[in-house]
Order: C-alpha cells, then sequence, then structure tokens
C-alpha cells in the first residue's frame, strides 16, 4: 500500500497593509498572493498583470499590488519584526483558512 506523506502545512500570522490574516507558507508557491477581501485594487494601486496556473485548471490574469507585509502575533514579535514590502497577486482566494499565500521565503 502507498501513502503520501508530507510536511504538515504551516500557518503564521500577518498584517497586510494593517489589516491582521493568515498566511500559508507554501514550499511549492514562487510569487507572494494576497486575497481580495484584504485589498480593493484600484487602477492607481494596480503594478501590472500576472498570469497565474494552479495546479490544475486555466491561467488566470489577475492584478500585481505592491503590500506591506509584517509578521505578527505576540507584542515582542510586532516590536521587533519589520514591514516587508512586497509585489503579491491579488485574486479571490476561497479558503477559509487563509488569506494569503506566502512563499516559504518570506515566512
Amino acid at each position: 500500500m502507498l501513502a503520501l506523506i508530507g510536511p504538515k502545512l504551516q500557518y503564521v500570522n500577518v498584517t497586510v497593509n494593517g489589516n491582521k490574516a493568515v498566511a500559508l507558507c507554501d514550499y511549492g508557491s514562487q510569487f507572494p498572493i494576497a486575497s481580495s477581501r484584504l485589498l480593493d485594487v484600484s487602477d492607481d494601486d494596480k503594478k501590472g498583470n500576472v498570469n497565474l496556473h494552479g495546479v490544475v485548471g486555466e491561467a488566470v490574469t489577475v492584478p500585481l499590488m505592491s503590500v506591506n507585509v509584517k509578521l505578527s502575533g505576540d507584542e515582542q514579535c510586532e516590536q521587533v519584526m519589520e514591514e516587508l514590502q512586497l509585489l503579491c497577486a491579488v485574486v479571490d482566494l476561497s479558503s477559509s483558512s487563509h488569506d494569503v499565500i506566502l512563499p516559504v521565503a518570506c515566512c
């Protein structure tokens, strides 16, 4: 019998442009992704577009936006950590467990 065993999913608490959120640390992600529930992308905020292609389905064209992301959680962590400015793809994430997907290098 073959069983696929992988690492547990890792989540971190973050703020995105001051909004509290949960980020999934994804080993397979090549680009930061933020939920459109967190961000309202106007034409002035838009830095361009990117084509995202998941494991299945067709590629989708989504807007890029510069956002400030900071690890959060406890008071001591928030005092030490600085915000990172990241260029994120903004998509309609249908996940109830997280609002952001970060490449592991960002976590």
